[in-house]
């Protein structure tokens, strides 16, 4: 595919798709019905044209195209027909398209390891702000390359086997072709999350963090989100954190005990295993963050003691840590936090990531924030509301709210 300049305006709609299904039911619907989204954002990506798909046509990289297929495989067999599905819908290479869930291990190849294009990568500027006080609130900014600005939706899903007996339920915000969940979503059993990319040394024989993020999407308790986490075998192949609250009654979700605290909300750090992990499984740090307390993230490891190779990434998330601490006071309700999340007090490294009035250049002008996510979770009714549209203020924002499902609520 050969990169196109996109010069369109920020699109004013934000669709969803409801389907049900087999994965690749599910999948091929998502395929069919966004044909035209997938295959202008992948025409347009220049990452994805100069280094994954270069790096997939080399001989190391079909090497490691290969193993990666067989680890997801031999785990996920069906997130694997999940994209095969999409492939077909949206009329594109499986191989293709599978080369753009695992992005990161293919831009370690030699042929592509210094392309200008490998310090420009999606997900560098996502921020979430953690407010457990007067009001208990999840926000989150959904930053990606420029190129996906008009390109993003929103699947709904339910996921039946043969029998037509419910496996998965979730409501998730989605990249064009990547596998659903690594962005910010709910499911059934009352998990809600969104997720922020980091940049560790890539671990090019583990699972790619698509998979992983993917698999959340099933979780209803939080032992179980961090051994689904840990990836025992492999261990992840790239990092993540994600921000995660379950919602239950009495310590109980669904009929099940767990140790997750109701009262609180987690921060979760993930990186490829360190030297000399046995068994072979990811690094995971948990951190709770109770009633009363605060917290930020903003795309590096502040807990976990690991190389990060983009200093881009690591420079923009200083930045705007520096941001919250200099220009806010601590969050403890909604407006505080949208407050937070609207920030464009740093011109070169702004929070709220959009295009400048004087269409000026600057030095993150290669990423947009697509949209913008708030959990409002002790309200009378819990929700999720998402917002698209560049206005600012936040608090003047259209926001799309969906109820969140719980189904103990």
């Amino acid at each position: 595919m050969k990169p196109v300049k996109s010069l369109k305006p920020k699109r004013e709609s934000l669709p969803v798709l409801h389907c049900r299904g087999s994965y690749y039911d599910v999948g091929f619907s998502i395929g069919k019905t966004f044909r035209g989204i997938i295959q202008d954002s992948l025409a347009e990506n220049q990452f994805y044209n100069e280094v994954v798909l270069k790096a997939g046509s080399t001989p190391a990289g079909k090497i490691l195209v290969q193993n990666c297929l067989d680890v997801c495989m031999a785990k996920y067999p069906n997130y694997v027909s999940e994209i095969r599905g999409t492939a077909d819908g949206a009329q594109i290479s499986f191989d293709e398209l599978f080369m753009l869930n695992m992005d990161s291990i293919l831009s370690t190849i030699d042929e592509v390891r210094n392309h200008n294009e490998v310090s420009k990568v999606g997900g560098t500027g996502c921020t979430t702000i953690i407010c457990n006080k007067n009001d208990v609130i999840l926000g989150h900014t959904e930053d990606a390359l420029a190129e996906i600005k008009n390109h993003i939706y929103i699947v709904s899903a339910e996921i039946v086997d043969e029998e037509g007996e419910l496996l998965e339920k979730f409501t998730t915000l989605c990249y064009p072709g990547v596998l659903m969940g690594y962005t910010m979503g709910y499911n059934s059993n009352g998990m809600i999350y969104s997720v922020n990319t980091i940049f560790p040394t890539v671990h090019t024989s583990g699972t790619p963090r698509s998979f992983v993020a993917r698999a959340l999407l099933s979780t209803s308790n939080l032992d179980e989100l961090v051994r689904l986490l840990e990836d025992e075998g492999n261990g992840v192949a790239d990092g993540f954190s994600i921000n995660v609250y379950f919602y239950q009654k009495n310590g109980i979700i669904n009929g099940n005990e767990t140790s997750t605290d109701m009262d609180a909300l987690y921060n979760i750090e993930v990186a490829p295993p360190l030297a000399n992990t046995f068994p072979m499984k990811s690094s995971v740090n948990v951190m709770k963050v109770g009633p009363g307390q605060i917290y930020e993230h903003c795309n590096r490891f502040l807990r976990i003691s690991t190389k990060e190779i983009n200093q881009t990434a690591l420079k923009y998330s200083d930045r705007r840590s520096d941001t919250i601490k200099s220009h806010h006071k601590p969050p403890s309700n909604q407006k505080d936090v949208e407050e937070i999340l609207s920030n464009q007090t740093d011109y070169n490294y702004p929070i709220y990531n959009e295009e400048k009035e004087d269409n000026g250049k600057y030095d993150m002008s290669f990423i947009k924030t697509v949209a913008v996510g708030k959990y409002l979770l002790n309200s009378y009714t819990p929700c999720l509301c998402i917002s698209f549209i560049d206005i600012r203020p936040l608090s003047f924002c259209l926001w799309i709210i969906w109820n969140l499902p719980y189904t103990d609520l």
